[in-house]
């Protein structure tokens, strides 16, 4: 029982760094977006990516040693964490009971992260939509452009700074 037990604990002070290191991710994403380093900001969510396959594979784990625990607890019709760790011996209470404060407080720290990057991302976004828009006012034809007789030639047809067939 006791491996069962420590073998939980020790699966969730991994999730614990991993998520820390989520957190750290959404930091450095932050700061790609607010400096417009797209290279940095891909960098940071490859680098989220592969932190989430970490996280995947340990959630597997934890859920596999809780199916045990759950078992032999008999828990398994209303489980509950804090029923589970209620059965583990007082030593253990406090260990989870200390490691889930700190695993919620790192999810909230990254959701609202996550919520501050997806405001910046959509001002990112307006941003570069105006400036493009702009800039396609100013080349466009109807804005000057000029024949062999230098008279101004209004042409109905728009300009594309981008081009498709490229």
């Amino acid at each position: 029982m006791s491996e069962n037990i420590e073998e939980l604990f020790e699966t969730l002070k991994k999730e614990y760094d991993i998520y820390t290191q989520l957190k750290e991710t959404a930091n450095a994403k932050k700061d790609a977006i607010v400096t417009n380093e797209i290279d940095d900001l891909a960098e940071a969510v490859e680098r989220e990516n592969e932190i989430l396959d970490d996280l995947e594979k340990l959630e597997e784990k934890r859920e596999e040693i809780l199916k045990l625990l759950e078992q032999k607890y008999d828990l398994a019709q209303d489980f509950q964490f804090s029923n589970l760790i209620n059965n583990f011996p007082q030593k253990w209470q406090e260990k989870f009971t200390e490691l889930r404060n700190d695993l919620l407080e790192v999810i909230d720290e990254i959701h609202e992260k996550n919520q501050e990057n997806a405001v910046l991302l959509d001002e990112a976004i307006k941003l570069n939509n105006f400036s493009l828009k702009m800039l396609t006012k100013a080349v466009s034809p109807e804005n000057g452009t000029y024949n062999k007789d230098k008279v101004n030639n209004k042409v109905k047809q728009g300009y594309n700074i981008i081009d498709r067939k490229a």
